[in-house]
């Protein structure tokens, strides 16, 4: 039989002449170059069609091909990688690809139930987050201690990943907690803040007839949480390192929001010495220590500020109950305040008033470095917006604030819904699940994706929920829990699960 030959990527290609050569027939470095540029559906039908397709389709080269090209175009970053890529199998390369794009089509598939749903008992928590790839779930108990679950497990038993500073299991502590996932290394690595705010009860109390006194609890702990690998460089578990904690000023009775970035912590508090709300970013290994006189940066706003984001480029992202604001917060004087906490007037980079806007009502931030943005994403008025900032944000300048979708009623503020960058969820409190999906204008493809509203009912229900939902939109897993019920409900929408 006649053969023709070809090099392609270096490689000398040998084939058949004939019109009617099975695709089968091809040689391997031929067949693998061909399949890499149909799409991820085509490649699972060609599976089915023959034997030595089917091993074709799984070669590592072929999905490792995909996975790049599917993550280039993908302005969210959907997927978090653990470990480096290149220790990934073909299998594992093709379960996280085939995940993420079948959460994106199960996201919007009108069927009215999740691909899967579990209950899962916990501990109980005072807040809670969801590591970005939807495997790790931390939560924050009474006690000051952070349990995590492996969501991927089928055993599903918490581990220990900060211990308990205040020991008795009735103490009154407010928890807020964030995440700062640290994207040059290799392995799955983040720095962990922990704020807590209330009362301990004392463990020495000797006198059984009374109830222990308690004793005042104001402090922010920052750890350093890492992925643990077993033989196979396989993820297994988290491991934490202590890095430093300093105390809130002795004034201070409630905090609203808490943020980490780098070197720094921002928080907002309600001062009660003179009834007035203050934003406060501090250099945590600076302020390191037992005094509350550490240099701190502060600012006041009339109308207070109930959310606070720290944005590269010393920036700091406010939302008070009207308006939103850009501050440079290397401008602000950085002072060591003694008993009283005072700010110096700032002018902000810019601000906008946006109807309606409130504090739960607004994503985290979004940062992309190829387009050098940050986008927030927010409920205004009966609306979701886009808010895209320019990380070279200058005075006067102003953010472009766009429109992603309607939405048919409001939003339970007790149950704040979890806005994502395409895709959002809320819940009333009962077992459903609103699940929204929008795009940006100007991104690729943006014409084709029409805003969905659809409804998935689930089993389980949480007892009196008082938290939002968590949401990955890579994995497209959802949590829902309540502070009284110690369990959490997961969903995935990805069809993978069916």
């Amino acid at each position: 039989m006649p053969n023709f030959t070809f090099t392609t990527n270096g490689v000398q290609i040998i084939g058949c002449e004939r019109s009617l050569c099975s695709l089968s027939e091809l040689p391997l470095e031929l067949l693998i170059e061909i399949l890499k540029e149909v799409e991820w559906k085509d490649i699972l039908h060609i599976r089915k069609t023959s034997k030595r397709l089917s091993e074709v389709s799984r070669t590592r080269a072929l999905w490792l091909n995909l996975f790049y090209r599917y993550t280039a175009s993908d302005a969210a970053q959907s997927i978090q990688l653990e470990r480096p890529i290149d220790t990934y199998a073909s299998h594992e390369l093709e379960y996280l690809l085939l995940r993420w794009k079948s959460a994106e089509i199960g996201w919007i598939t009108d069927d009215g139930v999740p691909a899967r749903e579990r209950r899962i008992p916990t501990e109980k928590a005072e807040t809670k987050h969801l590591v970005k790839g939807g495997r790790w779930l931390l939560i924050a108990t009474s006690t000051g201690s952070v349990i995590y679950y492996d969501l991927e497990s089928s055993t599903n038993i918490g581990t220990l990943l900060t211990p308990s500073k205040f020991g008795h299991e009735e103490s009154v502590l407010q928890t807020l907690m964030s995440v700062d996932i640290d994207e040059s290394s290799p392995t799955l690595t983040f720095n962990l803040a922990l704020s807590f705010m209330g009362d301990k009860f004392l463990d020495d109390w000797g006198d059984v007839n009374n109830d222990p006194p308690l004793e005042p609890v104001r402090m922010i702990k920052i750890w350093r949480i890492a992925l643990v690998l077993d033989d196979k460089q396989h993820g297994a578990g988290l491991s934490a390192k202590y890095l430093a904690s300093f105390p809130h000023h002795p004034f201070v009775s409630d905090l609203y929001s808490l943020s980490l970035l780098g070197s720094h912590v921002a928080f907002t508090v309600f001062c009660s010495e003179d009834n007035k709300e203050y934003s406060i970013v501090v250099d945590w290994a600076r302020a390191n220590g037992t005094s509350s006189k550490y240099p701190k940066r502060i600012l006041s706003q009339p109308n207070g500020s109930r959310s606070i984001y720290l944005l590269p480029n010393n920036r700091l992202f406010i939302v008070d109950l009207y308006d939103i604001f850009i501050y440079d917060y290397s401008a602000i004087e950085e002072r060591i305040t003694g008993d009283d906490l005072f700010s110096t007037p700032t002018m902000p980079l810019w601000e906008v008033e946006l109807e309606d806007i409130g504090h739960e009502l607004i994503s985290k931030p979004f940062i992309s470095c190829d387009s050098h943005t940050t986008r927030f994403v927010c409920v205004a008025g009966n609306a979701l917006h886009g808010i895209v900032i320019d990380d070279d944000s200058k005075p006067g300048g102003q953010p472009q604030i766009v429109k992603l979708m309607d939405i048919p009623f409001p939003f339970d503020r007790r149950r704040p819904p979890c806005l994502g960058y395409r895709q959002a969820v809320s819940t009333t409190g009962a077992s459903e699940a609103f699940l929204m999906r929008y795009s940006w204008p100007g991104e690729e493809g943006h014409e084709d994706r029409l805003p969905t509203f659809l409804t998935k009912i689930y089993s389980f229900c949480p007892q009196y929920p008082n938290f939002g939902p968590l949401m990955d939109e890579g994995s497209g897993r959802v949590v829902f829990s309540s502070r009284v019920d110690s369990h959490q409900i997961v969903l995935d929408v990805a069809l993978l699960y069916k």
